[in-house]
């Protein structure tokens, strides 16, 4: 995940958000400012001359009624939130690789298992055409056996191009052309289950879509502050020279309202951008909770699917090898057999489906 497109962005925004807060930090040092002006002659003693003056202040900012330390603030919460951000991309790519790899291991499985029921109708076919020859079968039970063998080729082009296409994502997710994945992964009942208890916690506590928008909110307090401090008249420290004036040393009070009430309204906008950003972190709460209730409910449907499928695989099994007898001796039908062999194919994908949710839930 770390190669991704997405998480180089995500750190680029980091990076970015660093500068920030040291351009935010160096606002605590003074200013200079430096100025060459072009003037004409005056009517007063000290400008009878024309020429170039050049006009150098240097301001050093002593009381700015909270703009530095919001600015700052502003800056350290907008870090906080791309690195959150990063947090969000990476779990996101990594829950989007553990689907496409399990994607790829259960259609795997299902392919090995569509595979065996293919040879299995294609002995059962065999069979029936030597019992058409013989006449002792209808050929009209070749053809539907024949039916039933194409849709089970229907099936294994299915798991084949689905598992192409997983594979293709995670070919994509990783960056890597050919990923080695090696064996399929094992269902084990004591791994694959975890208890509830203290799970919802745990997750909040590290989710980092919440730690996101709890920065978003930092930033709107931040610009709430600014705004209000943007009222607030400033203290600055000046040293000014000039050739006309000379050297002049002092302080100055500053104050500007900006037009009308815009500043006044500002502040409640950011008021209310906090308030949302409240709000959304409790909705982002809200879903995660909602999400694991529902993992976990589904991965308790998949562990009760695992064993009754499980028992249902067994006793299809010997109730096929009894009908193939039956069929041999001619008390029981081909589609009898068939039958039983499709339910076989049918309970055995339905405990890779559940094994496959249990171990990706």
């Amino acid at each position: 995940a770390w190669t991704h497109p997405s998480v180089r962005a995500a750190e680029g925004q980091i990076r970015a958000a660093g500068f920030d807060v040291r351009a935010a930090k160096w606002l605590r040092f003074p200013s200079v400012t430096v100025e060459a002006l072009a003037i004409s002659q005056g009517n007063t003693a000290s400008a009878a001359q024309s020429g170039a003056v050049l006009n150098v202040v240097v301001e050093q900012p002593i009381w700015t009624g909270g703009r530095i330390g919001s600015a700052i603030d502003r800056a350290k919460a907008q870090e906080l939130t791309q690195k959150s951000g990063l947090d969000e991309v990476v779990r996101d790519l990594l829950l989007r690789t553990l689907q496409a790899y399990y994607d790829v291991a259960a259609q795997a499985r299902r392919i090995e298992v569509l595979t065996d029921a293919l040879s299995q109708h294609r002995a059962l076919i065999a069979t029936i055409e030597n019992r058409v020859e013989q006449q002792i079968s209808a050929s009209s039970d070749l053809d539907l056996a024949k039916s039933r063998s194409a849709q089970v080729e229907q099936q294994l082009a299915v798991a084949e191009a689905q598992r192409q296409a997983s594979l293709n994502s995670l070919v994509e997710l990783t960056g890597t052309s050919i990923p080695n994945l090696g064996n399929v992964p094992t269902y084990d009942p004591a791994v694959h289950h975890p208890v509830r208890e203290g799970a919802v916690e745990q997750a909040l506590a590290c989710d980092p879509r919440t730690a996101r928008l709890t920065g978003q909110s930092l930033v709107a307090k931040a610009e709430q502050r600014a705004a209000k401090a943007a009222l607030m008249p400033q203290l600055v420290g000046q040293v000014s020279r000039n050739e006309i004036l000379g050297e002049r040393v002092g302080l100055a009070l500053r104050a500007q309202t900006g037009n009308g009430l815009s500043q006044a309204v500002a502040a409640q906008g950011a008021r209310a951008r906090a308030e949302a950003t409240e709000a959304s972190i409790a909705t982002a709460q809200r879903d995660l909770r909602e999400a694991l209730r529902s993992d976990f409910a589904i991965n308790e449907a998949a562990q009760a699917r695992i064993a009754s499928s499980g028992a249902a695989v067994k006793n299809s099994r010997i109730v096929i090898e009894s009908y193939k007898r039956q069929f041999i001796a001619g008390r029981r039908t081909w589609l009898d057999v068939m039958n039983a062999l499709q339910e076989t194919t049918s309970n055995r994908l339905a405990v890779i489906d559940s094994e496959n949710s249990a171990q990706l839930t």
